[in-house]
């Protein structure tokens, strides 16, 4: 009999166990915001391998190069071959990540109703208040930004090639919450999003069946920040689908200068 291989059963299977870990944790009177809950290696390793090769799935702080921090995230999807991370033995409580290098910023639940859907609104917003360094022209567009994964500089070469951050959704960290379940309707979770837009999560990923995103006015994955509207719909993969956005956001997306990396290891007496 011909062997066959279901890739989005596969991927279901590392996100359920993924929310599984961070619900024993909880159970156990471990709270892996505040006592450094780490995920177990086989699991960071599973989802690892699902990823393009130059990024890692970390826990820990994202910070910006002006001194601000944010709060814990569950998961931090990052450039691991180019974003220098700060640790102090590897704890999610003293681990620490340039907002340059980052790719995603994800809250973990094993269950959503609004108490939980305002914790993510937090996190996600704490996030965005993290301030990549920049190099701008007079009308605030950006000049030598460049794709995640690569050192060179994708545009900015010339003068006439620049960013506009207010119309280009891809250029912030992509924010989301990923629970094993909701305890509301469909209905009264779409208006969760809806009525807080500018502080709320990316994007919606529920293991129960469900997937919610916010879409610009051609149905396309945006930022909340730029959206036009938040659909939920019921999927039967919704990690994979989860996963697809990862890819996209990578592909797509642009962060800043690799130069601005060099941010973080000034010397304080330097003038």
């Amino acid at each position: 009999m011909e062997k066959k291989f279901d890739t989005a059963e596969h991927i279901e299977l590392v996100g359920q166990e993924l929310v599984l870990q961070f619900e024993k944790a909880r159970k156990g009177g471990t709270d892996p915001n505040a006592k450094g809950f780490a995920i177990e290696a086989a699991t960071r390793k599973q989802l690892e391998l699902l990823l393009p090769s130059v990024l890692g799935v970390g826990q820990g702080y994202i910070i910006d190069s002006y001194g601000n921090v944010s709060r814990q995230i569950d998961l931090v999807i990052f450039e691991r071959s180019l974003c220098p991370v700060f640790s102090i033995n590897e704890s999610p409580e003293s681990t620490y990540y340039p907002c340059e290098g980052v790719l995603a910023a994800l809250e973990i639940k094993s269950s959503t109703g609004r108490k939980e859907y305002i914790d993510s609104c937090e996190k996600a917003n704490s996030v965005r208040n993290m301030k990549r360094r920049l190099n701008k022209t007079e009308d605030n567009k950006i000049l030598n930004s460049r794709r995640y994964g690569q050192v060179e500089l994708f545009l900015g070469d010339r003068p006439t090639h620049t960013v506009d951050p207010d119309m280009f959704p891809l250029f912030d960290i992509l924010t989301g919450l990923i629970t094993g379940k909701v305890n509301v309707t469909q209905d009264t979770l779409q208006s969760y999003f809806i009525e807080s837009q500018r502080n709320a999560p990316d994007m919606l990923v529920s293991l129960d069946g469900f997937y919610g995103r916010f879409l610009d006015e051609a149905k396309i994955l945006t930022n909340a920040r730029l959206a036009k509207e938040f659909k939920v719909v019921p999927c039967e993969n919704p990690f994979s689908r989860f996963i697809r956005q990862l890819y996209m956001w990578f592909c797509y997306g642009h962060t800043a200068s690799f130069h601005a990396f060099f941010n973080y290891f000034h010397d304080q007496h330097e003038e």
